[in-house]
């Protein structure tokens, strides 16, 4: 069984969690997804290639990575989705998203709870 990959973030004074998927290799062409809630993450130096029929328009978000932890290039944040993380619950630590990023982060979870 694969674990779940998450990032976690700190956002106005909540930890929160948005979920990181690959949806099995399918990245954002999943049917039934909110297209406009999700971005590409990666681990990467460079940004990998959106998937043939993808069309995701949110800049990528770059994640530098804790010890051996990487990202597969399907990978996908749900920004219209977020869980508050409770101290005692386990997590997997993926990385920190590098700073000049953080902004897009904040930017595109505001706008998928307002379009909520």
């Amino acid at each position: 069984m694969q674990l779940q990959q998450h990032t976690l973030y700190i956002y106005r004074a909540y930890l929160l969690r948005s979920p990181i998927q690959t949806y099995k290799g399918q990245g954002a062409t999943k049917q039934g997804l909110i297209v406009d809630d999700h971005g590409v993450i990666h681990t990467t130096a460079s940004v990998p290639a959106l998937l043939p029929g993808e069309k995701l328009t949110k800049y990528s978000v770059q994640v530098q990575p804790y010890k051996d932890e990487r990202l597969e290039p399907e990978s996908r944040v749900n920004y219209g989705k977020a869980y508050a993380v409770e101290h005692n619950v386990k997590v997997l630590e993926v990385g920190m998203v590098l700073e000049g990023h953080r902004y897009l982060i904040q930017q595109y979870f505001d706008s998928a709870m307002r379009s909520q």
